[in-house]
Formats: C-alpha cells, sequence, structure tokens
C-alpha cells in the first residue's frame, strides 16, 4: 500500500498530457497486438485441449492484463539498467505511463463485474459504493493534502505533524478501499498529488527504504508462499495454457517492436524497447493476489502467473542489457575537439553546474575562452544538473520550459541570472543557452552526453568531485559526482575537461569576466607539455585563451634525455608544438620554455617552480604508462581519472585551478598521420625569459 502511494506521488500526470502520438502508437499498439496474438492463441488450444470453468474465465482474464505494462515496474527496471534517462528509457516510460493509467482504471472499475463472489452486493450498490469513495478521496481528503503542501515553504522539509497527518489519511483511505473493492486506491491517490518536493521527497525520504528494502520483500515473500505447482497435478492442460500466455507476451513484444521502427526508432533501440515492455513486477504480483482473492483465478493460474513473472523478466533484463547501449550513437568516426577548430571557428561548450559553489571557476574558464577576433565566438550549453528526488520521470528540457511545470526552481534563481549577465556583457562574443537535467546520479552521464552529440560541442566542462575549504583542507567529497565525471570521460562524444577550483573567491571583486576590464588585471596560464593527444587538445585550447586581453600564457614543454617515444607519436608532438609556434609568432603574451627532466621527481620540480605564479594549471589527462616524466607520479594516486600530473598539482597546498583536458582520439589516427622523418626535431629551438608574473614579457624567438 505505501509503495503504491509513494509510486503515484513520484508520477508527474503532466507527462501524460505531453506524451505524443509517437508513444500513444507504441503503447497500444503492443496491448492490441498482444491480446490479438493470445485470442488466436486461447481459440486454437480450445480446439484440442478441453479446459474448465474456472480455467476458461482466468485465462481471458490473464490474456487482456498480459498485454499491459505498469510504469511503476518499467521505470524501476530501468533505473536499475540506468537508461531511464536515455532515448529508448522516455520513450518506454512515457508507453508505460499511458498504458498504466488506462490499465489501471479498466482494472479498478471491472473488478465490479468480475468478481464471481455469489455473496456479493448488487452491482448497483458496488457501483455507487464506489462513486461515493472516490468522492470522498478526491473531494476531501486531496484538498488537505494540497493544503498542507501549499503552507510548506519552499525549499523546507514538510513538518512531522503533516507528514503523520499525510500518512493517517492513506492507511484511512486504504483500508476504507478494502472494504470496497479498491486495493489499488492508494496509487490512485498518490497519482492525483504533485510530484516532487516537497511531498515527493519527503515521502521517498522518510519510506522509500523501509517499504523497499523491508515491506516489499515480506509482501513478495508471502506471495511466494500461496505458490502451489502441486496444484496443477492431475490436469493435463498445464502446458496449453503455458502457451498462451508466452503466445500472448511475444505478441507485446513483436507489437512495440514493430510499431516503434514505424515511427522512425531503429531496430537497435526497437528490438530492446520491445523486450522493456514485456517486464513484469510487483505490480503484477500485488494483481494476482487481489485476483485469487476475489476467485477471478484458482491456485493453478495464480501459481502459473507468477512462475510467468519470473520467467519473463528473468530472460528479458539481461537481454536489454546485453542489447542496449545509449553510448553507441556517440561512437562517431570523427570525434569534435577544439584542435580541429579554426582561428575564426565558434567554440561549442556543454558546461556542466551541480551547485552555486561550480559557478565562479566556470565563469573564470569561459571568460578567458572568449575569442576576441573578428569572426570568433563561444557558444556555452549550461546544463543545471539536479538529481531526481521525489518523482520517477526524468527530465532534460530547456530550461524556460522547465520553468513553467517547476514548482521550487527558483532556487536557483542566483546561477540563471549569473549567465543571463554574463552572456550581456559578453557584447556579443558568447551565446547562452540554459538546459536542466533532472535525473538519477547513476545515468545523469547519459544526459550530459546526449546534449552534447545534438548540440555537436566541442568539450564538455565538468566540476571536480573535492571542494576545498579556506583552510587547505578538503571540505566536501562527492562520490556520486566523481562516478559521473568517470562515466562522461568513457562514453563523451566530444572532449572533456574536468575543472578543478582550489582558488579563493575574491568577494569584493567577483569573478574574473568583471575584474579582466582593467588593463593592469592580468590572468596566468601555466600549460605543461609532455606530448599525446591530450596534451595536443590542452595546447590548442590554451591557445585559443591567450587570445583574450588578460591573459598570459606559458607553456612549459617537459622533455625527456635519451627518452624517444613511438615514431608516429613523437612526429605528431613535433608537428603539434611547430603549428603551435608559428601561429604565437609575435605574440607578447605567450612564452614558451623547454625543459629536460629524467623521471618524475624532476618533473615535480618542474611544476613546483611555477605553481606559485599561476592562475590556471592545464593539463593533458593521459601520457604513455612508460615515458619517464610521469614515472613514480601515479604511485599515490587519489584520483586517477584526472592523471597523475593533475594528482600531483592538487595534492599541493597551493590555491590555483586546474583544468585536466582529454581529447577523445580519432578511429583512423594512425591511417592518417604522416610518415615524417624523427629529424623534424631540428627544426624547433625555443628560448624563453624567466617569471612569467613580471610585467615586461619576453616574446617567442623561433629558429629553423
Amino acid at each position: 500500500m505505501l509503495q503504491m502511494f509513494i509510486s503515484g506521488v513520484m508520477i508527474d500526470m503532466s507527462a501524460i498530457r505531453k506524451s505524443g502520438p509517437k508513444s500513444i502508437l507504441i503503447a497500444f499498439s503492443g496491448v492490441v497486438i498482444s491480446i490479438i496474438f493470445g485470442s488466436v492463441a486461447f481459440i486454437l488450444i480450445r480446439q484440442v485441449v478441453e479446459l474448465d470453468e474456472t480455467l476458461f474465465t482466468g485465462i481471458r482474464v490473464l490474456i487482456l492484463f498480459n498485454s499491459l505494462t505498469y510504469f511503476m515496474v518499467t521505470s524501476y527496471y530501468l533505473h536499475d539498467l540506468k537508461i531511464i534517462n536515455s532515448e529508448v528509457g522516455r520513450i518506454a516510460c512515457s508507453s508505460s505511463l499511458v498504458i498504466d493509467i488506462f490499465g489501471l482504471l479498466t482494472t479498478t472499475f471491472g473488478l465490479i463485474w468480475l468478481s464471481p463472489n455469489p455473496d456479493a452486493p448488487p452491482k448497483w450498490l458496488s457501483a455507487a459504493s464506489l462513486a461515493f469513495y472516490y468522492f470522498v478521496l478526491f473531494g476531501v481528503f486531496r484538498p488537505m493534502v494540497m493544503c498542507i503542501v501549499r503552507r510548506t515553504p519552499e525549499g523546507c522539509d514538510m513538518k512531522q505533524t503533516h507528514f503523520l497527518l499525510i500518512l493517517g489519511i492513506v492507511m484511512f483511505t486504504w483500508h476504507w478501499g478494502e472494504r470496497v473493492g479498491q486495493r489499488f486506491s492508494a496509487f490512485l491517490f498518490g497519482l492525483s498529488l504533485p510530484h516532487g518536493p516537497p511531498l515527493g521527497s519527503a515521502l521517498v525520504q522518510k519510506l522509500q527504504l523501509f517499504t523497499s528494502g523491508v515491506l516489499l520483500p515480506l509482501f513478495c515473500t508471502m506471495a511466494g508462499w500461496r505458490i502451489n505447482l502441486m496444484s496443477w497435478k492431475g490436469t493435463s492442460s498445464f502446458w496449453a495454457v503455458e502457451i498462451i500466455f508466452i503466445v500472448s507476451q511475444l505478441g507485446k513484444f513483436l507489437g512495440t517492436a514493430f510499431s516503434c521502427m514505424l515511427v522512425g526508432v531503429s531496430i537497435e533501440d526497437a528490438v530492446p524497447l520491445g523486450f522493456i515492455m514485456t517486464f513484469k513486477g510487483i505490480m503484477e504480483v500485488a494483481t494476482f493476489g487481489v485476483w485469487i482473492d476475489q476467485a477471478i483465478m484458482d491456485d493453478r493460474l495464480f501459481a502459473l502467473a507468477m512462475i510467468n513473472v519470473m520467467i519473463f523478466t528473468g530472460v528479458a533484463y539481461p537481454l536489454v542489457q546485453w542489447l542496449y547501449d545509449p553510448s553507441h550513437k556517440y561512437n562517431i568516426v570523427r570525434k569534435r575537439k577544439v584542435m580541429g577548430l579554426s582561428d575564426h571557428g565558434d567554440l561549442q561548450v556543454l558546461v556542466c553546474i551541480h551547485n552555486e559553489e561550480n559557478i565562479s571557476a566556470i565563469f573564470n574558464f569561459l571568460e578567458v575562452s572568449k575569442c576576441e577576433k573578428v569572426g570568433a565566438s563561444i557558444s556555452v550549453f549550461a546544463l543545471q544538473l539536479i538529481n531526481l528526488a521525489g518523482s520517477a520521470m526524468p527530465v532534460l528540457a530547456p530550461l524556460h520550459e522547465y520553468k513553467k511545470t517547476a514548482s521550487t526552481f527558483s532556487l536557483y534563481d542566483h546561477t540563471i541570472k549569473a549567465f543571463e549577465q554574463f552572456e550581456e556583457e559578453s557584447q556579443g562574443y558568447a551565446r547562452v543557452q540554459q538546459f536542466v537535467s533532472v535525473t538519477p546520479y547513476k545515468s545523469m552521464h547519459n544526459d550530459i552526453c546526449a546534449l552534447a552529440h545534438d548540440k555537436r560541442t566541442n568539450l564538455i566542462v565538468v566540476p571536480f568531485h573535492k571542494k576545498w575549504g579556506i583552510d587547505g583542507n578538503v571540505e566536501t567529497y562527492n562520490q556520486q559526482i566523481r562516478s559521473i565525471n568517470r562515466s562522461v570521460l568513457r562514453k563523451s562524444p566530444c572532449s572533456v575537461a574536468i575543472l578543478i577550483d582550489r582558488e579563493i573567491v575574491d568577494q569584493a571583486g567577483g569573478s574574473l569576466y568583471r575584474i579582466s576590464k582593467f588593463g593592469h588585471q592580468t590572468y596566468q596560464i601555466v600549460m605543461i607539455f609532455i606530448g599525446g593527444t591530450d596534451d595536443h587538445e590542452a595546447l590548442a585550447l590554451t591557445r585559443r585563451m591567450a587570445e583574450h586581453p588578460s591573459v598570459w600564457l606559458t607553456v612549459i614543454w617537459l622533455r625527456v634525455n635519451d627518452y624517444k617515444p613511438q615514431l608516429q607519436e613523437y612526429q605528431e608532438d613535433i608537428r603539434v608544438m611547430r603549428e603551435f609556434h608559428i601561429k604565437a609568432k609575435g605574440h607578447e603574451r605567450i612564452s614558451v620554455r623547454e625543459k629536460f627532466v629524467d623521471d618524475g621527481i624532476g618533473t615535480t620540480k618542474a611544476l613546483l617552480s611555477v605553481q606559485n605564479v599561476a592562475d590556471l594549471f592545464v593539463l593533458g589527462r593521459y601520457h604513455e604508462a612508460n615515458c619517464p616524466a610521469i614515472q613514480g607520479l601515479d604511485a599515490w594516486s587519489e584520483s586517477p581519472e584526472i592523471g597523475a600530473l593533475a594528482d600531483t598539482l592538487v595534492s599541493s597546498d597551493s590555491r590555483y585551478s586546474i583544468l585536466v583536458v582529454q581529447q577523445q582520439p580519432r578511429v583512423d589516427w594512425k591511417m592518417n598521420s604522416s610518415n615524417k622523418s624523427r629529424d623534424d626535431e631540428s627544426y624547433i629551438s625555443v628560448s624563453v625569459a624567466n617569471s612569467p608574473k613580471s610585467t615586461s614579457r619576453s616574446r617567442l624567438s623561433l629558429s629553423k
């Protein structure tokens, strides 16, 4: 009862109104084809196998029931599979919600006429009792609960007395519903209440663990005790009835899959979606318990139906897990990256925000990433990430659409206004679009990658999972954000940057994009170059940052004595550095240092020598494991997802930000690489002055 009420509260009824013709067609196609397949099998089986009156009535009801898909069951498995916010997951949720409401209403009111109990009251009296019951439920109790919800201040938890009062109303209506034959009234009552905070989140926080961890297993155990397979002993119709159920489920799968392909869903997505719509769970178990109590089915059909719940779901679940991966559409041959942009190209950046603490460092990064050249600009897609709580429907939508239905989004007004102000002050160099993702943490990376893929971004920026306090100690550590970052690094359709913020926020001056207008203000960026595709991407990004009038860029090229990497990679490193030198020639705010090191100790000394003069370090994430420059640095690594160099800098007590860049490599990189000789090293010779903090800057000197 409590689980059904919570599930009802977590459903957003507006999702039914938003369900397009695609979801409705998929929903009812699966239902209709399943009924047709089951009915044909039933008619054919009756020609060869004799069925008694109890089986005859029960099978007809089960054919209709097996064609339905409950949203509560579907959303649970999609959460568990971590695909609820994928394209297939959203279609499955919308379709099952349409079927759920239709099927639940049909089942609820149909029980009055299906019950063969001779002691039951007249049909008209049962209908009148039912009408009065729902009048009290929705006309009296619902307004009471809504009054409590409205009296709860925005952003505050619900009072304990109010929570207990709502719980008492639910208990009372459930006991009353038992007497009038409405055991699913708790779900319908929850469905009529607003989802999300404060009611939905309070109920989930206080009841979800107890109901899902204690009551639900007990309920399923008690239902399992009622299974009596020996009830089929002495009868020859077991396999005949089982064939009817299998054929009915086959019709459900085929009807869903073919209707998906008719509306433009690829076969790679249609097949797993067909299996998802055959999932069975707690709602089926509860319904079978009601029907056996009301003599709609006997012990034989109950046992067979319960076994089929386990078999059908036990087969479909691993098949969906094996067949469907939301990230398959991101596996494009040519990955999008910053390195491929022209000097006047539009940089497309997706920035992820978990809370207001991420804002300062993100704006500093966006400000210095603006390329103030004619024709160049930056397009920012700001994605506000919110953990799904008190609701079962994930959301990925533009901000202006989500604000129309969200009840508590004013809590994020500061972030919204900050991005609007940033766009206004950029004088046309930056364009901002804001989006909202409300989804579980464990599948949040799907929304990030999907939006990056749809908007064709060059770079995704995600915040680091640690936050430091003023005293330099770690203040917060969020394992869930760390898991999101790791998933994005694995599945991203473009380059990824992890932004580590260790700067002390200037409470008086604010962020960089306001103070950089003064000529004497500078922002020091240090880029460490060792080699590899990630360093190439980091170098291209810093080269773009150097166009900002307040940015001074220092590139430190760490080279190892008597070490030559693979020829192809070495040639690519030389080519990238040569192109960087050509583009930076005559740029007074770019300086390059070439340092030779022997091992990881020498690299650490090189990093520490400039840590006190840097506002931002930009590093590549991955370097070859056998490179002497990083050997020993990863032995004590606490965060391998940011690489050995960044992990070394993070452990320091200095105050600066770090940007760790990963470029997704091209599949055909080796095929397209040029065959240049190792002698290309002789093309470059660099001499640079010291002290990047000095007011007089040395120019880059280039010789051949």
